[in-house]
């Protein structure tokens, strides 16, 4: 019914210093809601990522500000979200940093991500979820794909 709640969730992905000039990664990530793609973006990252979980920390910081804006956005429009934002990310090592209540010492320089993130699972606004890499729609904002595959994953986004 018209009030039944709008269920909004993402992809996240990052490629791993993947521009051949300057080794920045590109973060990318698409938000759906109501079945439609209504947010997306794929931007190059302006710090250096020293791993892959790093590139993939940084695109999820991404996703997280953008899915704090739509769900205040949602509120705005009088459709208060309920449940925490479903993001998808394809690297389990990213995730068990975000979920960690204490990070390494080797990953102290991703410190205030890691915070950041933790903070929005623990309050319940977002939530982190494993998808499997060949299955993620956020792949065409990463990374350069063969005609197939891009139609595939653009499908996807349509399809949900």
């Amino acid at each position: 019914g018209p009030n039944a709640p709008l269920d909004l969730y993402a992809e996240c992905d990052a490629d791993f210093a993947g521009c051949d000039d300057t080794y920045y990664s590109t973060s990318g990530y698409v938000f759906m809601l109501a079945g439609a793609p209504i947010s997306w973006i794929s931007k190059r990252q302006t710090v250096a990522a020293l791993s892959s979980t790093e590139a993939e920390l940084v695109a999820l910081t991404e996703a997280c500000r953008e899915a704090i804006h739509l769900r205040r956005l949602m509120r705005e429009l009088g459709e208060e979200p309920t449940e925490p934002t479903v993001i998808f990310e394809d690297n389990q090592s990213c995730i068990a940093l975000a979920l960690a209540e204490r990070r390494k010492h080797r990953t102290r320089h991703m410190g205030t991500r890691h915070r950041f993130i933790h903070d929005l699972v623990k309050d319940g606004t977002v939530k982190l979820e494993w998808k499997e890499g060949t299955n993620m729609a956020a792949d065409t904002m990463t990374k350069p794909l063969g005609p197939t595959k891009f139609l595939q994953h653009r499908r996807a986004m349509l399809d949900y």
